[in-house]
Order: structure tokens, then C-alpha cells, then sequence
């Protein structure tokens, strides 16, 4: 039988400091060493059922075994422990001082919730103060909107007897006017030069079919030889003269032809109402009886301003033949400044007619044997020969002038062609100095 290694009692910690004798090899006899099996020696215990011969014991090699004493074992152990609950003590520590801080971000976390708290609060307060004073704002603009369409139906209503606002000014007035003089002289300039080179019949007489434009500057027309001035000039002269008559009598009553009657009743009116309530239904009237009137289109004033210049013509003994030819021929050559003449003539009588709200704008000229006036009219054609004594043959411009409660304001003076174009023997009585005539 192979002898164990004596066992400490239970309950008994062996001394670190002196190994027991049970455990030391130097106290052992020769025959127990011989007899200790190797597994014995490694602290192993032997099975029992294993019978090991001395032969066989002394054939097989010896292992070198390392012999570690217990004590040593425990000592390692317990240092190992020891590092072991260092370690556990300092995370210990670390994780206390971890939760320490997470305690104090958490306390200011539910801080900062409780002001966040307290500011939702504060924010959903306002929020509904904003929303009835929001809905006390729609409550007001609502009867504000029912008040304002009452009030503009009332003003809607009472408008046609409250002043009105002007929408275009005194220069863009006078530009139109200057335009349509522009438009006027050119039409007669072009039509007299295409006859410059023609040879000029028998003058013919005055006729009762001939417009009342044309007769009013016969005595152009029918030039004797031994005038001041050319043919040709004369011509453009009595064609922008009976011009500047047709133009002037549309934008006073042209619109009016078809509704005659209406006149009078504007013209009472004028008289008997305030300047504003006249001047409203004056403008009420000319819009819709210009877009009621049958002969107002561009295309009929073109042809009754080619017409005027074809009696004209026959008038001057240039041409002859049908009135249609004479159109015809009159649209040939100088339609185009006609046309020009005939679109500035209808919107120039649109705002004369209905766009002057303060007092009254008209166009006027002056008709044959008024005096001269330097202060309300311009001579032309006449140079260094004017002395000022001259009588009037007729007006080549439309003037400009505003009437505001009774007071007249020249706008813009018409230009004349003055008597003093004429030689002396051609001059009719009522020319003179002396005699007195009459403005249009």
C-alpha cells in the first residue's frame, strides 16, 4: 500500500510561516519515499485499484515533479484576492462618484423640465390670450367690412353729385391739342404740295352745298395772282384753316348731331346747377351719347375731314368730279396724316368731353375780321410785315383755355392768318382798322 501525505486536522489553517512535518521530504524514511507514487507526490490521490509491482516501479522513468507547498499556494491566492478587492474598492468609488453626478444632472435636469413646465405654461396662456383677442380682431373687421360696403354703396350713389377727382393734367391736355395742330398742318401741307405743280381752273363760286368750314376761307382758296404769298402756300393755309373749323365745331357739339335736343338741356344746366354737379352730368352725357352716336367711328370722321378737303379743292378750281373721287383721291394722297388728325380729334374730344372734373376745358379759334390780339392769339405767316392793326381771315391752330367759375384762363392761343396776307384790293369790307368784327 502507497502512504498519503498526512492531512491537516478540519477546521485547521495551516501556518504560513513553518510547513508541516508531514509535508517535508527530509523527515520521510527511504522506503516511504521509494513508496510514494508519482501522482501522490502531485497532491493526486492514487487509485485504489491500480496494484504497481516493484519491478514495474522501478522500470518506469520518474517525472521531475515540482513541488509547490501549500502555503505558497495560499499566499498567492490571498495576494490575488487582495488585487482582486483593490480593483472591486476602486470601481467601487468611481461608480459611486459616476452616480453622485448623474444624481446632480438629473436634479438639474428636472429643474430645467419644472421652467420649461412653468414657461409652457406662461406661452399657452398668452396663446389663448392671442387667439380671443385674434377672434375679437375678425369680429371687428367683419362689421368694418359690412360698415365699408354700405358706405361705398351710399357714396356709389351719391357720386353723380360730388366732385370728381381729375385723371389727366393741363400738360397732357396741351400736348394732345399741340398733336392734333401737328397732325392738322401736316394733312394740309401734303395735300397742297401734291397739287404745287397743277394748273388751277376757274375759281368757282360760293355754293350753298359747300360746308360752312370751307366758305369761311374762300378768300384763300380763291387767292388773285397778285397776292403776297404763293399758290401753293395760300392752299395749305385754306386747307388747314377749314381744318382747324371742322375739328374745333366736333369737339364742341359733334358728339351731339344725333341727340340735338340734349344740348339745351346741358347748356341749362351749366347755368342753373353748382359748377360740379353741371360739369357731372355734362361728362354723363357725353359718354353715353358719343357710344349711342351712328356716325362716330373712326372711319366716318376720316371721311367727312377728306370730304371737307375735296369741296375745298373744287372750291380752289384744282380738281372736279364726283364727291366719291374727290375722297378717293383726297385719301391717296394724304391719308395717312388724316388718319393720324382723325384718332388725336376723337380722343381729344373723350377728354374734353368727360375726363376735366374742376370747371370746364375747351378748344376755340377765331373767325374771320376779328381783330388782332397779341394777348390771346399768335399771327403766322406773317414776318417783319405784321403792325399789329391786322384783322383776322382765319385761325390755322385750335387754342386751349379753361373756364373755372366764370374765370377764363388761355391755355394755349390759336395761330391766325392775318389780313395782311391779302393785297388791298383783294380785302372785302370789314377788314379795315375801323371796323369792328367778331370772335369766335
Amino acid at each position: 500500500m502507497v502512504s498519503h501525505t498526512a492531512q491537516a486536522p478540519t477546521g485547521q489553517t495551516p501556518s504560513l510561516d513553518k510547513a508541516p512535518e508531514a509535508t517535508s521530504e527530509a523527515t520521510m524514511s527511504p522506503e516511504a519515499t521509494r513508496k510514494v507514487p508519482p501522482e501522490a507526490a502531485m497532491g493526486v490521490m492514487p487509485n485504489n485499484n491500480v496494484t504497481v509491482t516493484a519491478n514495474e516501479s522501478k522500470s518506469r522513468p520518474r517525472p521531475h515533479v515540482r513541488h509547490v507547498a501549500p502555503a505558497a499556494r495560499d499566499r498567492d491566492r490571498y495576494e490575488h484576492k487582495k488585487a482582486q478587492l483593490a480593483e472591486c474598492a476602486a470601481n467601487f468609488e468611481r461608480t459611486q462618484r459616476e452616480l453622485e453626478k448623474a444624481k446632480r444632472d438629473l436634479r438639474a435636469e428636472r429643474g430645467r423640465l419644472q421652467a420649461m413646465a412653468v414657461e409652457r405654461d406662461r406661452l399657452r396662456n398668452e396663446l389663448s390670450d392671442s387667439n380671443n383677442a385674434l377672434e375679437h380682431e375678425r369680429r371687428t373687421r367683419a362689421a368694418a367690412e359690412d360698415m365699408l360696403s354700405k358706405r361705398t354703396a351710399e357714396l356709389e350713389a351719391a357720386n353723380a353729385f360730388l366732385p370728381a377727382t381729375e385723371t389727366i393734367t393741363d400738360t397732357q391736355i396741351m400736348d394732345l391739342v399741340r398733336d392734333l395742330n401737328y397732325e392738322i398742318a401736316q394733312s394740309a401741307t401734303t395735300l397742297a404740295e401734291a397739287y404745287e405743280n397743277v394748273s388751277r381752273a376757274k375759281t368757282q363760286a360760293s355754293q350753298p352745298s359747300v360746308q360752312p368750314e370751307v366758305q369761311a376761307t374762300l378768300r384763300l382758296l380763291k387767292l388773285p395772282p397778285n397776292s403776297a404769298i404763293d399758290p401753293t402756300t395760300a392752299l395749305q393755309i385754306g386747307l388747314q384753316a377749314a381744318l382747324v373749323n371742322s375739328a374745333r365745331g366736333f369737339l364742341s357739339h359733334g358728339v351731339y348731331k344725333d341727340a340735338r335736343a340734349l344740348r339745351p338741356v346741358l347748356d341749362n344746366i351749366k347755368k342753373n346747377e353748382p359748377e360740379y354737379v353741371a360739369n357731372k352730368w355734362s361728362a354723363l352725357a357725353h359718354q353715353y351719347t358719343r357710344v349711342s352716336a351712328k356716325d362716330h367711328s373712326e372711319q366716318q370722321v376720316l371721311h367727312y375731314m377728306a370730304n371737307l378737303l375735296g369741296d375745298a379743292l373744287v372750291i380752289a378750281g384744282y380738281d372736279g368730279g364726283q364727291a366719291s373721287d374727290r375722297v378717293e383721291g383726297v385719301l391717296k394722297k394724304a391719308g395717312d396724316p388724316l388718319m393720324g388728325m382723325t384718332r388725336l380729334l376723337m380722343q381729344l374730344d373723350v377728354v374734353l368731353g368727360e375726363k376735366v372734373a374742376v370747371g370746364w376745358m375747351e378748344s376755340f379759334s377765331f373767325s374771320f375780321g376779328a381783330p388782332f390780339q397779341k394777348e390771346v392769339m399768335d399771327a403766322a405767316y406773317q414776318g417783319d410785315k405784321s403792325t399789329g392793326r391786322e384783322k383776322v381771315i382765319c385761325s390755322t391752330a385750335l387754342g386751349l383755355r379753361r373756364i373755372v367759375k366764370g374765370r377764363t384762363t388761355v391755355l394755349m392761343k390759336p395761330m391766325v392768318a392775318l389780313s395782311s396776307l391779302l393785297p388791298v384790293s383783294a380785302q372785302p369790307p370789314g377788314l379795315g382798322p375801323t371796323q369792328k368784327s367778331s370772335t369766335a
